[in-house]
């Protein structure tokens, strides 16, 4: 990727970079530019809408925490860094087409000038383009984005705050490491279509992997546990 990716042709519009590990299902940066005017050469992000964790308040009896989203577009005025949270970041061009990823949570920054404005996502776990490009990674992070639905459905209505202290504290890479093995014991218990049997398989061999690499901890906790 180019140092200075707005500016330096070719001018892309994103960029996913920087795999974890081989056959990891994203990369731990993600780079959008919005520009003044699109270039017409590419998909040219007008607007994003990123997941964060916000600190609600600040007090002697502890600080209090919100998840919400922040919508970047060009030109920036606010704040330069935020605390990613788990869940979908979304972006959309001038003619209303849409991009997905789906993080585990991570760090945002974004820096403005009258050229452009970059905003950058980074994570230690893979941010997963939610693409048609290969289904056995959509799917994985459909489910993914399927189970952070659960965890949160159950903390409404009243414990959302509890919900968004520990994300928080939470670790993206521990995160993703407990959505692998949570899945992948989901689909061994299941009668598996083709496309199912292949994300099992998937699965089974990242973690496995990833746990003999000492990458991920042997005992894993539970994702009630930790969301």
């Amino acid at each position: 990727m180019p140092q200075e990716p707005c500016t330096t042709p070719p001018e892309w519009g994103y960029f996913l970079t920087d795999p974890p590990y081989p056959e990891a299902p994203g990369g731990k940066v993600l780079t959008l530019c919005f520009r003044p005017q699109p270039t017409g050469e590419h998909f040219d992000p007008d607007k994003a809408s990123f997941p964060v964790v916000l600190q609600a308040v600040h007090g002697p009896l502890g600080d209090r925490f919100a998840l919400s989203e922040v919508k970047v577009g060009h030109p920036w005025e606010g704040p330069t860094t935020y605390q990613g949270a788990p869940g979908q970041i979304r972006a959309w061009d001038h003619k209303g087409r849409e991009v997905t990823w789906f993080t585990f949570g991570g760090t945002l920054t974004l820096a403005s000038s009258p050229r452009y404005t970059l905003a950058r996502f980074t994570s230690p776990a893979p941010i997963v383009e939610m693409g048609p490009e290969d289904e056995v990674i959509l799917l994985f992070a459909e489910e993914a984005e399927e189970l952070l639905a659960q965890r949160k459905a159950a903390h409404l209505p009243d414990r959302m705050e509890a919900l968004a202290a520990r994300v928080h504290t939470l670790d993206p890479w521990l995160l993703y490491c407990v959505v692998l093995r949570t899945l992948e014991a989901k689909l061994a218990q299941l009668r598996k279509l083709p496309l199912e049997e292949r994300l099992w398989e998937y699965l089974n061999r990242q973690i496995t992997r990833l746990q003999e690499e000492d990458r991920c901890p042997r005992r894993l906790p539970s994702i009630e546990e930790i969301l």
